[in-house]
């Protein structure tokens, strides 16, 4: 199993198998301070998979209207689509 990670996915990343893209969120718990993964999702696609880790992304953080959710969002595309692949 392979894990693809990047510091634009924050505290996200993505295990790739032979079947699809899972997207996990590293979290801490706040009663024993221990750090785990929790499962945001599989997919079937790595373009839907970054899609499904950015809505995760923006939908824990605290937005006052629309405009503000889709231009963090938009923010966070931008910089997905400048990862490179280095080989």
């Amino acid at each position: 199993m392979k894990v693809i990670n990047d510091p634009s996915f924050g505290d996200h990343f993505i295990q790739v198998d032979d079947y699809n893209f899972s997207v996990y969120k590293t979290k801490v718990s706040k009663e024993k301070n221990l750090e785990y993964t929790s499962v945001v999702g599989h997919c079937s696609t790595l373009a839907r998979a970054l899609e499904m880790m950015a809505t995760d992304m923006v939908r824990h953080e605290d937005r006052d209207n629309l405009q503000n959710y889709i231009n963090e969002l938009n923010e966070i595309y931008s910089k997905f689509k400048n990862l490179k692949l280095n080989l």
